[in-house]
C-alpha cells in the first residue's frame, strides 16, 4: 500500500522561531517555497525537520479525518 507521509518542520532566522508548518510534499521542496514567497529580510533562514507521521492510502473519509485529527 502507498504511504501518506506528514512532515513537521520549524523555520528559524538568525537562530530564532519564525514558522512552524507541516507539509505532504517534500520538506526541502516547502521550506524554498517559503523562502520565495515570504519575506525573511537578510537574516540567515534554517530548516528544522520536527519529525514525520506516516498513514496507509485509504479512501474511506472515516479514517482520513482520524488522519487529519492526529495530525492537526
Amino acid at each position: 500500500m502507498n504511504k501518506i507521509i506528514s512532515n513537521f518542520y520549524l523555520i528559524r532566522l538568525d537562530g530564532e522561531p519564525v514558522y512552524v508548518g507541516y507539509t505532504n510534499r517534500p520538506i526541502k521542496q516547502r521550506f524554498s517555497e517559503h523562502k520565495h514567497d515570504k519575506d525573511f529580510g537578510e537574516g540567515e533562514v534554517t530548516l528544522d525537520n520536527l519529525g514525520m507521521l506516516k498513514y496507509d492510502f485509504t479512501w474511506d473519509m472515516e479514517i482520513i479525518n482520524s488522519y487529519a485529527t492526529e495530525v492537526s
